[in-house]
């Protein structure tokens, strides 16, 4: 490297001097006087006061060419190309910027103008914000190319230049192209709604869409209809009423979404093209969709399932009342058999909806006021407990009676249907207070003792006590009874499987007794009709 004063050389620097690779490709300057050598291989070299320094792989610059430098306008640092890599270097420290899609090819040279920072690559210019760039945040990029005007391929180890008026002349391997930075965004492409498919059926396009009340999966297809290939837009999609947020698709001129066991009711799918830069200018398309509700979605419905448990609970509220004041055996008695025959009525209209767990509720409630017997629990307890036990399964009557019925495995979206009967339950009877507990028995009894289970993923005594002993005896009549996708396992299998779970789905306190249960024969054990059902 010779630097020439006055057409003379006057000072020479070569390996004798620190430059060790003679390849030099670019230069800058500070200033304050020092020369900056970006070399072919050899990293960044510093010339000041007649010595020379090197920055390289020690500083954190992972490749040792250097294909550019350009001052930061706004700050002391620099951007370097390392040719497929961009760095920042602060003249002490190398940072590699990743947080933009760069794209292929190598990036042969850069203008920092007007708040951004233009990459001149091959196939054209990519401007980023640099403010955003330098953040570290993801940065969306807008690509200049042929579909712009570009006349040809950009040059590598060619030097372009920028007028004071803005204009970047470009070395193409057509000739020279002119950029102006003013006046290059492209006009915003149309937004459509290709088609609408509901469980795999493709549907007409309509302002409006009647969707079925049994139906799954709604699945959206759209497009920007942008035909030059010019993907200088950001697309957003909003299901209005289901989705809390709109969802951004950055450098794709198309997109599809599915969605899932949607309620019942009314949306709007608003899908939208819109400039990064400029989002206030925007291209929108509007869809229309009306899912016709489930019996249980509509508010008559919860009107009077409501009224019924409210009747219900006062019901249960005078008999508790009455027997507590009354001293008289057979009064109490008397009143008894009403909240069971009530409560065992509710419980077996819940079982009527699967002929296979016919008296299931029932049951599990018989078993859990044996269990709750012999782990020395009141006898106001125990009666408490058979009640919360009835209505376990109450959440049932919202499972779509296709699901419960199906003879082979259920699919992962029936499972997750299945797996709401809990939380359903919990919310149907949560104001039922007559009965201390009687909705966290519905909402936790599928709850396991090692947090695994649902809905809340409680774990050990954090389950509620009725909750966990209603878990033991549910578990107890599904494997005692005859199911449509099984027969009933032996009483060597269930005592087998009790113990396995022991511990890590079911509390093992509780598993002990259940098994004490079934070595004396107690259990399983068939339901007195309700006309024939004495004292609880």
């Amino acid at each position: 490297m010779n630097i020439i004063r006055d057409g003379r050389v006057t000072e020479s620097y070569n390996a004798d001097n620190g430059l060790s690779v003679s390849a030099i490709l670019c230069f800058a300057q500070d200033e304050d006087g020092t020369l900056y050598m970006g070399s072919d291989g050899g990293g960044v070299y510093a010339l000041k006061d007649g010595k020379i320094a090197n920055y390289g792989y020690e500083e954190d610059l992972e490749e040792g060419v250097v294909l550019r430098m350009l001052p930061d306008s706004d700050s002391d640092g620099y951007f370097i190309s390392a040719g497929s890599n961009l760095y920042y270097w602060d003249k002490t420290r190398f940072r590699k910027l990743e947080n933009f899609l760069k794209g292929a090819g190598s990036i042969f040279d850069f203008v920092d103008y007007d708040g951004k920072l233009w990459l001149l690559q091959n196939n054209g210019i990519i401007a980023l914000d640099k403010a955003r760039l330098l953040s570290g945040e993801f940065t969306n990029e807008k690509k200049y190319s042929f579909a712009q005007g570009l006349t040809g391929s950009l040059n590598a180890n060619t030097w372009n230049y920028l007028d004071g008026d803005g204009t970047l002349y470009l070395s193409t391997r057509s000739g020279i192209s002119v950029f102006r930075f003013s006046g290059t965004d492209m006009p915003l492409p149309r937004i459509s709604i290709n088609s609408v498919s509901i469980d795999g059926e493709t549907y007409e396009q309509s302002e409006t869409l009647q969707i079925p009340r049994g139906a799954q999966r709604v699945t959206i297809d759209f497009a920007a209809l942008a035909y030059s290939g010019n993907l200088d837009f950001s697309i957003s999609y909003m299901l209005k009423g289901f989705d809390d947020k709109e969802t951004v698709l950055n450098n794709t001129g198309s997109g599809s979404i599915s969605y899932t066991n949607i309620p019942g009711g009314e949306y709007d799918f608003v899908v939208k093209v819109y400039d990064s830069d400029h989002p206030e200018t925007e291209q929108i398309c509007t869809m229309h969709l009306e899912k016709q509700k489930r019996l249980y979605e509509y508010s008559l419905f919860w009107v009077l399932l409501v009224a019924a448990v409210v009747l219900l609970a006062i019901a249960v509220t005078y008999i508790i009342a009455a027997v507590r004041l009354r001293a008289a055996r057979r009064r109490q008695q008397e009143y008894q058999r009403i909240v069971d025959q009530s409560l065992r009525t509710f419980a077996q209209i819940i079982d009527a909806k699967d002929k296979y767990t016919n008296g299931h509720s029932l049951r599990v409630a018989a078993y859990s006021r044996e269990l709750s017997r012999r782990m020395g629990m009141p006898k106001q307890e125990q009666e408490r407990i058979y009640y919360i036990a009835l209505l376990h399964d109450i959440g049932k009557i919202g499972v779509p009676d296709s699901i419960l019925t199906k003879p082979g495995k259920l699919t992962e979206e029936e499972m997750d249907i299945v797996r709401t009967h809990p939380a359903v339950g919990g919310k149907i009877l949560e104001n039922f207070t007559a009965i201390q507990g009687i909705s966290q028995g519905a909402r936790y009894h599928h709850e396991r003792y090692d947090g695994t289970g649902y809905c809340e993923k409680k774990a050990g005594t954090d389950i509620p006590l009725e909750a966990r002993i209603i878990g033991v005896a549910d578990t107890y009549d599904a494997m005692s009874s005859t199911r449509c996708y099984r027969a009933a396992l032996t009483k060597e299998a269930i005592e087998a499987e009790l113990r396995k779970v022991s511990g890590s789905q079911l509390d093992p306190e509780i598993v002990r007794h259940m098994l004490d249960m079934i070595e004396e024969g107690v259990v399983p054990a068939e339901t007195v009709p309700i006309a024939e059902s004495g004292n609880v």
